[in-house]
């Protein structure tokens, strides 16, 4: 009995699934046919000059997968954004933002991309914890009084959207720097609640991820690494259990187990350790992004705390593999500078 011949769907899926894979088994298995079946689509497809566009009918039949997949997108766990060489780089690393309802007031975010204007670096880095997800909290309970005072999911994400806007209406058309956030642990409760709510899963992490991606962000998932001239990027370097390092010394943690330059965030305290190695003029820079926080806030749950943070952000320069020099410019210095700027006069040195 002959083969019934093959939809246009099919063929035009076949074609599709190549441009979008390396090899014909890995567009195959896409499909969720044998190899030799797509082949054979190929060749009808080339064989027809097909001329018209399938209807939405075709095409769902047509990328119907084998099986469902319904696990979030994979990032690579390690994405170099710039290779180490001689060229400088100019990085504006923003700490911890926990931007969330509760902080209606986004000019932090104003300053940030007003300083990105002035500067034109030519990479901007969130080091996660842009979005506070107070939504997600798993640490406050549903049926007590906090815990039916948390915003609503949409109204989180409605918070963070603003807070992009504002960043992103400071900064001027023709100033194209590389985005990119390595997500934080806050970031991460999206993942965890999809996790273990499964019939959720991409709903909360897609809405997290349009936030960056409508803006031209890249992103980075949490615990994962980001490079950036040589310099690793992430929002707090893990120990061997898989838990944040931490401590009152947490940089000098980080420096004695480090084999390149770090920049990392999580703790709200900036700081700077350089730590030599063996070898000829060996060493290695960590720098603690501080936070991006409004000037002064300290979120309940560590009032009377020992906080001591630092609100602001971080301008890097980095060539040769190295941090070169970091500096710290508080929200405090960057409000009166550029309100200096507006009023048309000079600050004092």
């Amino acid at each position: 009995m002959p083969t019934p011949p093959l939809s246009d769907a099919e063929c035009i899926a076949a074609h599709e699934a190549m441009q979008r894979h390396r090899t014909q088994g890995e567009a195959a298995a896409e499909l969720g046919i044998a190899r030799e079946s797509l082949q054979r689509r190929l060749r009808q497809h080339e064989a027809r000059g097909l001329g018209r566009s399938p209807s939405p009918a075709e095409l769902a039949e047509a990328y119907k997968p084998a099986a469902p997949d319904i696990s979030p997108r994979e990032m690579p766990k390690y994405r170099v954004i710039a290779p180490a060489s001689d060229k400088l780089l100019r990085v504006l690393v923003i700490g911890d933002a926990h931007d969330h309802p509760g902080i209606p007031d986004k000019s932090r975010f104003r300053l940030i991309g007003k300083l990105a204007a002035a500067e034109r670096h030519d990479v901007i880095l969130s080091i996660g914890d842009f979005l506070d997800l107070h939504s997600l909290c798993t640490h406050t309970r549903e049926d007590t009084y906090k815990g039916k005072a948390k915003p609503s999911f949409a109204q989180d994400i409605d918070s963070a959207a603003l807070a992009m806007a504002a960043l992103e209406a400071e900064l001027p058309a023709d100033y194209k720097p590389r985005k990119h956030i390595t997500f934080g642990n806050h970031e991460g409760r999206a993942w965890r609640y999809e996790d273990a709510n499964p019939a959720t899963i991409g709903q909360m992490t897609g809405q997290v991820e349009n936030v960056f991606e409508s803006h031209g962000w890249s992103h980075q998932a949490f615990g994962h690494w980001t490079m950036i001239g040589g310099v690793g990027f992430t929002h707090v370097p893990r120990n061997i259990m898989g838990r944040p390092v931490g401590g009152k010394n947490v940089e000098n943690t980080v420096a004695n187990e480090a084999t390149w330059d770090i920049v990392f965030g999580h703790s709200h305290r900036h700081n700077v350790v350089h730590r030599a190695k063996h070898g000829y003029n060996n060493s290695v820079t960590v720098v603690n992004a501080g936070t991006a926080m409004p000037p002064g806030y300290v979120a309940d749950y560590a009032e009377g705390l020992p906080t001591g943070y630092h609100y602001g952000v971080v301008e890097l320069v980095i060539f040769d593999g190295r941090i070169q020099s970091a500096v710290f410019r508080s929200f405090r210095e960057l409000g009166i500078r550029f309100l200096a700027q507006a009023l048309g006069r000079t600050l004092v040195a």
